[in-house]
């Protein structure tokens, strides 16, 4: 019998049967209901969909998630994807655990988890790099536009713009410069 595939979260089909998905650990909140009974609020993410899984006390897992899960971790889930009206995205977990080395076999790569820019960042720094060469007068600002871009060339392909809101993404800081830099001397 062929091995069912792996796949991110965001490609997880609506409803039943059962799937496996990795995703990273977005948030977990403890709270408890009414009643007293202690919970995990946890969302997990791709970069593409979000959901909320509810680790409830009664679970297997309860106790790992209260003292190991941490925010940023990965994890092979097995569970049901849905959308509820009431609820949005959820993920009623079958099965959990952490991302093992021995996953990137069955297709985990860490990066498919954060937003990138939509633009090559080797082709957006030459880009950068031909502009500075062509557009910058002075030769010693050229010189060291051009020493700086090529100093930090590894940093500034992984670098968002901003943490929060403006280009967030690895790549954000160059794909923002590069726009500028067109607009000033390109218009």
């Amino acid at each position: 019998m062929p091995k069912t595939p792996v796949v991110l979260l965001g490609q997880l089909p609506e409803g039943p049967p059962v799937s496996d998905c990795f995703a990273m650990l977005a948030s977990k909140n403890r709270g408890s209901t009414s009643g007293g009974k202690p919970f995990f609020n946890c969302k997990f993410q791709d970069s593409s969909r979000t959901a909320t899984a509810m680790i409830w006390e009664d679970t297997d897992w309860f106790a790992a998630c209260d003292a190991e899960w941490q925010p940023g971790q990965f994890f092979k889930i097995r569970g049901i994807f849905a959308v509820s009206d009431k609820y949005g995205p959820q993920l009623a977990i079958h099965a959990v655990r952490p991302v093992k080395d021995d996953d990137s076999a069955d297709g985990f790569d860490e990066s498919a988890f954060y937003k990138r820019s939509r633009f090559d960042s080797e082709a957006m720094l030459a880009e950068l790099i031909k502009l500075a060469e062509t557009e910058i007068a002075v030769e010693p600002l050229k010189q060291l536009t051009l020493k700086l871009l090529a100093d930090n060339a590894d940093a500034l392909k992984r670098l968002p713009a901003t943490q929060g809101k403006f280009f967030p993404f690895p790549g954000g800081w160059l794909e923002h410069t590069l726009s500028v830099a067109k607009n000033f001397c390109c218009s």
